[in-house]
């Protein structure tokens, strides 16, 4: 008789123990485990939550189909103490295995596990690994009086803040270098109800640090001299003379990369890196002011080794790559490694540079998101309690639409004015919107128990979820309350270096492309059933199971949202 794997905890990830029963199997036959591949499926889970497929597996095992399944049949004892109960197994003709899964126990073990986790359902616990540190790369060294904020800085602002929240919520010890002291850019961010635009104070160490970074490049050995410089260009034009008559100073990164086996390419520095002058007549270039302002921060701050991810635009990705080598040739202390996360571009509908400034296109949104509401509440919108709310809508719908496209690709916006809540726009209203529908819900229940329509709303413990026999009922569980702590996973791909790579992968379309979809499944199932019927006893035990299947659902869209800076709202 075969061996089962033993589980102590009804919370065990089911997927985790079909590996461990699949790998179990696989050395009892000699084969290879990680060739049977195992699928969730996301649709018709009638015919089982998850399957074997036929021609994913060793031949030994499409030869002779029946020996895994009965080994799967065998191990059921064990598939019962997870998360997700198996009741039976069996096959058919596309799939050597279908688990079949115990839904109203299914049902009691995630809404207990959400509910017991509240606002901290999806988040993993501390990482014991160094603190990661952020670097808003292109806001760093930002000047006042030349800059003009664009819809572009509006991305930047809302990935830096999205990307802080993931980190932490996998575990990170996350910090974020202060940005520049800009007016501007606290206008931007208190207009989209950001975090993410603490201001740097400038003072003297921050010169120090410039200094002594100037002084240790200089005495490099990378330093090119101007002789050997004057040779490889044929004239000293390029070069020039500081006014002080000191030579320029101009570092060799290419040889720097090659002494110390560096690996240039898709992933890694570019190749076309060379030589960088690091000071000019007027001082340090802004790769050094940039350098002494991330010492500056770790000298103060940092009491340990951390890992640094530079945030930067794809049009700055190449100086920023300059700047992380010139670090590493300084001699930096208490750094573990460098990547770089890389954001696209943002253009207008037909790649056209953006016309409109960071604040005309957030009076843009919030016009349209004005005007979408008179079209359909009237005189309504009026007052500072809908002030409040198309603020928090537009700037909802902002944070969607730079969020959906995955980072590195570029964001079209639609800026024409005649333009009326595109698809795009309508979709983080959408959203909130069924946030909000779902505290409706729970408020005017919590004003029908005071007035003695409904009993209290039972503990888990006592609701039998045998009543909920829908099927999206089922699919709302399945594919979006039960995966999201693995969606939020699944966000942060790689932090740390390898060779030849040097780019974090961090996915910050995941979660906004989940939340649609998701209120896109609640809202089809809520408009569809009337949760909150008149009160008849026989309807309460449906009614109690399907309150705590929303208000799981509910904390999962809060959850969401909150990842993604946006404050949900409580009503519409």
């Amino acid at each position: 008789m075969a061996q089962s794997v033993q589980h102590d905890q009804s919370t065990s990830r089911i997927i985790h123990v079909l590996k461990e029963i699949c790998c179990q199997f696989s050395t009892s036959k000699g084969l290879e485990w990680n060739k049977i591949s195992i699928c969730k499926r996301s649709r018709d889970l009638i015919d089982g939550e998850f399957a074997i497929p036929k021609g994913s597996t060793p031949i030994a095992v499409e030869e002779a189909p029946s020996i895994l399944l009965q080994y799967l049949q065998s191990q059921l004892l064990c598939l019962s103490s997870v998360d997700l109960p198996v009741t039976y197994v069996d096959s058919d003709k596309f799939n050597h295995a279908r688990l079949h899964v115990d839904r109203p126990k299914s049902f009691s073990n995630i809404i207990r596990q959400v509910g017991k986790r509240g606002d901290r359902y999806g988040n993993c616990s501390h990482r014991p690994s160094n603190p990661v540190v952020l670097n808003p790369s292109d806001l760093l060294c930002v000047n006042d009086d030349d800059f003009i904020a664009t819809p572009a800085h509006v991305r930047y602002l809302i990935v830096l803040n999205h990307v802080k929240h993931l980190l932490s919520a996998n575990g990170y010890l996350t910090h974020q270098v202060p940005v520049a002291r800009s007016s501007k850019l606290c206008d931007i961010s208190a207009s989209l109800g950001l975090d993410s635009c603490e201001s740097v104070t400038e003072g003297s160490e921050d010169e120090n640090h410039c200094h002594d970074i100037l002084s240790r490049l200089r005495e490099c050995q990378h330093r090119e001299q101007l002789s050997s410089l004057t040779k490889q260009k044929g004239s000293s034009e390029d070069i020039g003379v500081l006014s002080d008559g000191q030579h320029a100073v101009v570092i060799n990164l290419r040889h720097f990369m090659e002494e110390n086996n560096i690996e240039a390419g898709k992933t890694g520095y570019d190749k076309n890196l060379s030589l960088v002058d690091v000071c000019h007549e007027d001082g340090p270039t802004d790769n050094v002011l940039h350098i002494s302002r991330l010492q500056d921060y770790l000298s103060q701050k940092m009491k340990s080794a951390v890992q640094i991810i530079h945030l930067v635009t794809e049009s700055r990705a190449f100086t920023q790559q300059q700047t992380d080598l010139l670090w590493r040739i300084a001699g930096v202390d208490g750094l573990v490694g460098q990547t770089h996360f890389v954001l696209g571009s943002v253009t207008g509908r037909s790649g056209q540079p953006c016309s409109k400034t960071a604040q005309q296109f957030i009076q843009l949104r919030l016009d349209q998101m004005r005007e979408a509401s008179i079209m359909k509440y009237g005189d309504e919108v009026q007052g500072e309690g809908w002030e409040t709310t198309l603020s928090g809508m537009s700037s909802a719908s902002i944070a969607f639409e730079m969020l959906t496209t995955a980072s590195r690709n570029s964001v079209k916006l639609d800026l024409s004015d005649e333009d009326r809540m595109g698809a795009e726009n309508r979709a983080g209203a959408f959203v909130m919107y069924n946030c909000a529908r779902l505290s409706t819900l729970f408020t005017h229940f919590e004003e029908a128990v005071k007035k003695g329509v409904y009993p209290p709303l039972p503990s888990i413990e006592d609701v039998n979820f045998e009543h909920l026999k829908e099927e999206e009922e089922w699919e709302l569980l399945f594919n979006y309350i039960y995966p999201y702590p693995d969606v939020v996973e699944q966000c942060v791909e790689k932090l740390v270096p390898s060779t030849g790579d040097i780019q974090a992968r961090i996915h910050t379309h995941k979660i906004s492309n989940f939340l649609i979809n998701f209120s896109r499944c609640l809202s089809s199932y809520y408009s569809r059933v009337h949760i909150l019927g008149d009160g008849r006893p026989h309807l309460l035990p449906l009614m109690y199971a399907r309150l705590h299947l929303m208000r799981a659902a509910h904390q999962v869209m809060k959850n969401g949202v909150n990842l993604m800076g946006i404050q949900p709202f409580s009503q519409l």
